[in-house]
């Protein structure tokens, strides 16, 4: 076991040198995955900073590079294996890259140990193992998913906890989007189910001026009951967390608002035949009230069955 007192010595000199480690929040988007994939990743790093809280060295390693460790457990860390899964996604196998910077935070571990500057032994507490790969100066591609540990040590704000909503708050965030991204699937599964019934949609002439997000705006549309844009854009938003072709599953600051409420905007890829190779654009809350204006001065189209 480590000892808190091997910290102060740590940083009282043994590694003076090293600066702290720091990792930008850009990196670890907190809604790269869809909500109840992301949470499930969530729940599983707290299993293992909490629920299993005595790693062997080569566990602690694997763990800071995304990989879930063997069930058996293990002490050294194989050039390649099929029994290493990825964190984020047990389904797939762990990468080449993820085992190959796992040897080297477990080798510099092991010549710590070697130095005296940590205490030899077969297994090391999760906090003690994370608190180390944090003051010991690792190299951020080396231990890409140690921020999302850090969060269960550190409060936010702090130096140390890369990210300004607590767990407990985006794993709330993140349940209530997975259960309304569910909800909104029942509601179009029982409109496929329920009777045709006339509805209204307004189209445009020329389909070539068909832009990419119509086809998500009219769903949004009828998702809301309504074409207002308040309603709308909350359906779109939804959408666009839960990663929706066009939309890339990235909800931004809008650049350069000109409307109050244009602070988020969503992030979507356009058509390549309009530029030189696929590029974004994104959708404000404004952008979106000027397309539903301009729909609703287009002639409409009543269709029955």
């Amino acid at each position: 076991m480590i000892y808190p007192h091997h910290y102060d010595a740590v940083r009282s000199g043994i590694l003076s040198n090293h600066k702290r480690y720091r990792m930008s929040t850009n990196s670890h988007r907190k809604y790269s995955h869809p909500p109840a994939k992301r949470a499930a990743f969530l729940e599983r790093v707290e299993y293992y900073v909490s629920k299993r809280p005595r790693w062997t060295p080569a566990e602690g390693a694997l763990l800071v590079n995304g990989v879930i460790p063997p069930p058996k457990g293990c002490k050294d860390i194989p050039v390649a294996g099929d029994e290493f899964r990825q964190l984020d996604d047990p389904d797939l196998p762990a990468t080449q890259s993820q085992l190959g910077a796992a040897r080297y935070v477990l080798e510099d571990y092991l010549d710590h140990v070697k130095d005296g500057d940590l205490p030899p032994g077969d297994d090391v507490l999760s906090y003690d193992f994370l608190k180390w790969c944090h003051i010991s100066d690792q190299t951020p591609w080396h231990v890409t998913k140690l921020p999302e540990f850090l969060r269960y040590l550190y409060f936010p704000g702090s130096p140390e906890h890369p990210f300004t909503m607590s767990v407990a708050d985006e794993l709330a965030s993140l349940r209530i989007m997975a259960a309304a991204a569910d909800a909104l699937n029942d509601q179009s599964v029982s409109r496929a189910e329920a009777p045709t019934r006339a509805v209204i949609r307004h189209r445009t002439n020329n389909p070539k001026r068909v832009n990419e997000l119509d086809p998500l705006i009219e769903k949004a549309i009828e998702a809301a009951g309504t074409d207002t844009t308040g309603p709308v854009w909350q359906e779109l938003k939804k959408m666009a967390l839960n990663e929706d072709h066009p939309f890339t599953g990235e909800v931004r600051r809008a650049d350069g608002p000109t409307d109050k409420r244009d602070k988020d905007a969503l992030v979507y890829a356009r058509n390549t035949e309009r530029q030189n190779g696929s590029r974004t654009d994104q959708l404000t809350y404004g952008a979106l009230d000027g397309r539903l204006r301009r729909r609703s001065k287009r002639p409409a189209k009543t269709g029955t069955s």
